[in-house]
């Protein structure tokens, strides 16, 4: 460690390491935390007060118990982890039998699974001072792998720390050891003393003085005082700086200058006069919001939110349209092959009506196809390019490229889904989620884009019914099935997995398959999966919309990009093990013709009573919004979208803020206000917020316990 040099907060986390701590150090660089600041942002998952010298037959069971006692015996043998040396070091079983001082009894402890070196440990001591939960093992109270140490005769206070790639909770409370508690002291907090004030919020030193257990915090009592607002105020520290981020994102847009696309009444009508129906109400007013932006000089960032089936994506061919109109290019990237092509095949109609000279590209077509498309493209002999990531890789160059649509955005991380946009100068962004999104997160996640809602469905559509199915009415399931396959309607049947994993009791596809071809013999029941190369599944598929195929058993990758009219029947299997929103996209496979729909959720076991009530609501409410408004509050905080978008939405500040929502309102209002004082110019390096709090390693911070 280096000698008498002045630290702060943003000091090197390099300078509190020895030159042979370098492989701990290391260990720390890997996992991102690199300064002093990201150190103290590994909160403790608990603190509590170390219980007192006592003797064994005072333990409870439960609680953590510490005795003193003289060594008489070690006993050890390997321990095989599989059948073999966990990387190749022999790992032991060993027991110690002590004698404990205060009452001369003989005690039993064991460590499992342990390293040479908790061996060598015990040989150099006679005497042992031992800490360890105790548990209750055949009537009798003992302890497993209790810890052991010099420091336990003068700890008042037991920290624990989450382990950080691989550095064990007691190294890493060593090395904040080292931070005096000058650095603390001397925080220079960026948030001002009257929006602390306004709020309640301790200061930037005050909170991690009281999550280290620090100064006056080392009194547990007076730290559990201010746990609330600590916890509160790097809630609101997160939601503001993500809120000034957005505000900045979004007037960066905003001063940018695009030629405007504009459109007569005539022309206009003419193009929606080329679709085979009307648009909604709601279609109606996105369009008009579209047009809007294409008509304001700036370039268009706007998020599209509907239900599966809404229409979203007809108010997307329109805007493209427009675009074409104004002799400008369009591109649409969707995240799979088969959405891809159920776009392309479904606007084929609609562009040869107006003349919209379209293309699809998924990057598995020969060089030679390449070669052309890419010389089309480059020439401006392609108006409308539908698509995958395909469509972001360098050699796809547009001549005049004005419109992006990213349809379900959220399966594209954010540099993929600015790729695309990044092919012109200045590019109009439309971005689509079938995904229904709760107000809270979109301020969080897309504050920064204008959002425009489809709740209507088009008219002529059935819709769908939804029923729990457990192993009492099973057989009426299948008995409903059959009078439905028998009025030559079609079903799908989901499972969560492809193939049988041992220890797990998913229902997988191949026995499930195996399953309804015994059940059903006279229909013709087939598997999908995301494995199976694109001709396969695309041959499965078009059998399937072509009635060869009755029952299509499949994972998830029947979620998005398959049109079926004739599919009437939705199964899925372990619906616990979906999220809300997969379950709400899957079931909106089906009824989205003049065949009414039907969703069965199969469970073949007793589930907890959360998931039971999460399965309750997909099947009283078939409004995606409510659902997701619901199912943040069952679940509270988590990533609700089953993706990582950007890397941001996992990490545990976000988990942690989604604890206290009522802030992000408040948060939402202060950055504007501080944005328009600085007269837009906020910037992440000048405001730097403290907002790393956490940094993905505390779990359960500031809990606190007393014994």
């Amino acid at each position: 460690m280096t000698e008498k040099q002045t630290l702060d907060i943003d000091s090197s986390l390099s300078l509190l390491f020895s030159k042979r701590e370098s492989k701990t150090l290391k260990k720390f660089i890997d996992a991102e935390i690199l300064t002093i600041k990201n150190l103290l942002n590994i909160w403790p998952n608990k603190v509590i007060r170390a219980p007192s010298l006592t003797n064994f037959e005072c333990a409870k069971i439960g609680e953590l118990f510490r005795g003193k006692g003289t060594i008489i015996k070690i006993l050890k043998r390997p321990s095989f982890v599989n059948g073999r040396f966990r990387k190749k070091i022999p790992l032991y079983n060993i027991s110690a039998v002590v004698q404990e001082e205060l009452t001369l009894k003989i005690l039993h402890l064991h460590w499992f699974n342990s390293y040479p070196s908790i061996i060598k440990k015990l040989e150099g001591l006679t005497t042992l001072e031992f800490q360890g939960e105790v548990r209750e093992f055949n009537g009798t109270k003992q302890i497993n792998n209790p810890t052991f140490d010099i420091i336990l005769q003068n700890a008042d206070l037991l920290f624990f720390y989450p382990t950080v790639n691989g550095i064990s909770p007691a190294h890493i409370k060593n090395i904040i050891d080292r931070v005096s508690d000058d650095v603390f002291k001397n925080i220079t907090d960026m948030i001002s003393a009257s929006l602390l004030k306004k709020n309640l919020f301790p200061d930037l030193s005050t909170c991690y003085l009281a999550i280290h257990a620090r100064g006056i915090f080392k009194d547990l009592t007076v730290r559990e005082s201010i746990v609330r607002q600590v916890e509160r105020r790097f809630s609101y520290d997160y939601f503001l700086d993500q809120q000034l981020k957005l505000l900045t994102r979004r007037s960066r847009t905003k001063i940018k200058s695009i030629p405007q696309i504009s459109i007569s009444n005539q022309k206009l009508k003419t193009i929606i006069g080329s679709l085979d129906f009307e648009l909604t109400a709601d279609q109606d007013q996105t369009l008009k919001d579209i047009i809007n932006d294409f008509q304001s000089g700036h370039p268009m960032m706007r998020l599209l939110q509907g239900d599966v089936g809404c229409g979203k994506t007809a108010v997307a061919f329109l805007a493209c349209a427009i675009n074409f109109a104004n002799k400008n290019q369009s591109a649409i990237m969707c995240p799979t092959e088969t959405l891809a092509e159920q776009h392309y095949y479904s606007v084929l109609d609609f562009a040869k009506k107006l003349n919209i000279r379209c293309q699809l590209w998924t990057g598995g077509q020969k060089n030679k196809d390449k070669k052309i498309f890419h010389e089309a493209l480059r020439q401006g002999d392609i108006d409308l390019v539908i698509g995958t990531h395909a469509l972001i890789q360098p050699d796809v160059q547009f001549k005049n490229l004005s419109l992006v649509v990213i349809d379900e955005q959220h399966k594209f991380g954010v540099k993929q889904r600015l790729s695309l946009s990044q092919k012109a100068e200045t590019c109009h962004t439309l971005t689509m989620t079938a995904t229904p999104i709760p107000r809270s997160l979109s301020l969080i996640q897309f504050g920064d884009l204008d959002v425009s809602i489809i709740k209507q469905m088009p008219k002529g559509r059935k819709g769908y019914k939804t029923k729990i199915i457990d192993p009492s009415n099973f057989l009426l399931f299948l008995n409903f099935l059959k009078t439905r396959l028998g009025l030559k309607e079609q079903a799908y049947i989901v499972v969560p997995a492809i193939l049988e994993n041992e220890g797990s009791d998913l229902l997988n596809l191949e026995k499930v398959l195996e399953k309804f071809k015994n059940i059903f013999p006279e229909f013709v029941v087939s598997g999908l999966h995301g494995k199976l190369k694109s001709e396969e599944k695309s041959k499965i598929l078009h059998d399937f919309v072509d009635k060869k195929i009755h029952i299509l058993v499949a994972t998830s990758v029947v979620e998005v990009g398959i049109n079926n009219l004739n599919a009437s029947i939705m199964a899925i299997m372990n619906p616990e093990r979906f999220g809300l929103s997969s379950l709400h996209q899957l079931r909106g496979r089906v009824g989205r013709g003049i065949l009414p729909g039907f969703c069965f959720l199969i469970c073949d076991k007793k589930l907890s009573d959360e998931s039971i009530l999460r399965l309750k609501i997909i099947e009283k409410s078939n409004d995606g919004f409510e659902i997701a408004e619901e199912d943040l509050k069952i679940r509270g905080h988590g990533n609700l979208f089953g993706t990582d978008q950007s890397g941001d939405d996992k990490d545990i500040d976000f988990q942690m803020a989604l604890k206290h929502l009522d802030l992000l309102e408040i948060a939402k209002k202060d950055a504007e206000n501080i944005f328009k004082k600085d007269n837009g110019n906020y910037s992440n390096n000048q405001a730097n917020l403290n907002m790393d709090l956490g940094n993905k390693y505390h779990e359960n911070p500031l809990v606190i316990q007393t014994t």
